[in-house]
């Protein structure tokens, strides 16, 4: 990862490249924010097919990104097949994209459904508890091991 300067990337390509992704309600928004403060080009919700052409436009001559971080939501569908298929499109162009998972323990993650009065997105039908439970059994299949 570049630091705050600016620089390149160690593997020399130009750009890095970081996909936060973790449980519904543990601050994939927060770090988002953090991540834009530090310089970082943010990019939420973005389709999992756009990332390489997004990483291609910071590679382009001219371009101003050299450091792009993609907001990747666990809950939608095939996320686990879309997460390896972006490791590996930018594998092809010299990039291992830094995966950032966010995680909680379900006291934190309850406490904020509650606080802001809204249901988990996997609730449907189930309690609190049960949605948070079913997320985590669904990012558990989610391949490689992040990086953070």
């Amino acid at each position: 990862m570049t630091d705050n300067t600016g620089e390149a990337d160690e593997a020399g390509t130009g750009i890095d490249v970081v996909l936060v992704t973790g449980l519904s309600g543990a601050g994939r928004g927060t770090a988002a924010k953090v991540l834009e403060d530090l310089g970082w080009y943010v990019a939420d919700n973005l389709p999992p097919e756009l990332i390489a052409r997004m990483v291609d436009f910071g590679l382009a001559a001219g371009s101003r990104i050299t450091q792009l971080a993609v907001v990747m939501d666990a809950r939608s569908r095939g996320f686990t097949g879309d997460l390896d298929a972006v490791r590996s499109e930018l594998a092809t162009r010299g990039i291992a994209p830094q995966v950032l998972f966010l995680e909680s323990s379900d006291d934190i993650l309850v406490r904020r459904y509650e606080q802001n009065r809204r249901s988990h997105p996997l609730q449907a039908g189930m309690t609190l508890a049960e949605g948070i439970a079913a997320e985590r059994v669904m990012l558990a299949r989610c391949g490689p091991a992040p990086t953070w």
